[in-house]
């Protein structure tokens, strides 16, 4: 695997990694009091599927990595 390359996929990990810290913190913020539990069971709905999307994006790149090594 190229140098290039390496640090391409590099960079896609560090995205995926920060976008689950993101979707983490929207986690927190739907868990305040003031917001109501109609809003909070929605955001927890959407987040879930963020979460679903990001491990299979990450199962992915692992399948990428493996194949180029």
């Amino acid at each position: 695997m190229t140098t290039t390359l390496k640090s391409q996929l590099v960079d896609i990990v560090d995205l995926l990694v920060s976008t689950r810290y993101l979707a983490g913190a929207v986690y927190m913020a739907a868990a305040d009091s003031s917001v109501s539990t109609n809003a909070t069971n929605a955001i927890q709905a959407v987040l879930i599927e963020i979460e679903s999307r990001l491990e299979s994006a990450e199962e992915r790149l692992e399948g990428m990595k493996d194949a180029l090594s």
